[in-house]
């Protein structure tokens, strides 16, 4: 995800930290994301499918906005997230996992 995503978001007043920033940098692993993401009740953003297949099989990471966009430029997908960010974050309010594509959002319970 681009690093302009967690401006965004945090412009938009969610506490938003980019994997850059954690101590392993962009070499964290995803059992560390999804361990961070339950400790600190922090919503995982990823277009990565792994994810997705780790909330259905163990129910990590806490929250999950799932990218299913295909190969979009950061400028499309800062576009959408920012149309879409209040259907968003009512979403995740609601359910623990929200996919979002170029055409839908899907909230999964």
């Amino acid at each position: 995800m681009p690093r302009a995503l967690v401006s965004l978001l945090n412009d938009h007043g969610h506490d938003a930290v980019h994997t850059r920033d954690l101590p392993a940098g962009n070499a964290t692993k995803d059992h560390e994301i999804n361990r961070i993401s339950i400790a600190e009740l922090r919503v995982v953003v990823s277009k990565d499918g792994d994810f997705y297949n780790s909330f259905a099989a163990k129910n990590e990471p806490h929250k999950l906005l799932h990218i299913a966009t295909g190969n979009i430029t950061n400028k499309q997908l800062l576009a959408l997230i920012t149309i879409n960010l209040d259907l968003i974050i009512r979403s995740l309010e609601s359910g623990a996992v929200v996919s979002v594509d170029n055409n839908y959002v899907v909230v999964i319970h």
